[in-house]
């Protein structure tokens, strides 16, 4: 379990990061972590299993799911191949809002 600091990936102007993310059956898995912003993660293809503190939910194509600010969580996957986008937004973002 660690905290995942996300300094120096977003710039002040757009303190967010969106990427595409891809796990492998029998391959590494996205490690128990947790960090400050909140988080959206929208799977594209496949399914995994995203762990939330103790909820344990299997998401597939099309679902999307919100991890809030500071709660553990981790991804791995049982069956096939998944493919996700994740969008992490900082703190920042809402506070200029």
């Amino acid at each position: 379990m660690y905290y995942e600091n996300l300094q120096g990936l977003t710039r002040p102007e757009f303190p967010v990061i969106f990427r595409d993310y891809r796990l492998d059956p029998g391959g590494p898995e996205v490690r128990l972590h947790w960090h400050e912003g909140m988080e959206l993660i929208h799977v594209r293809r496949g399914q995994c299993v995203l762990v939330r503190g103790t909820r344990k939910d299997l998401l597939q194509a099309g679902d999307t799911a919100v991890i809030g600010s500071g709660v553990m969580h981790r991804i791995y996957v049982e069956g096939e191949k998944v493919v996700y986008d994740y969008f992490i937004a900082e703190d920042s973002l809402w506070q200029q809002m």
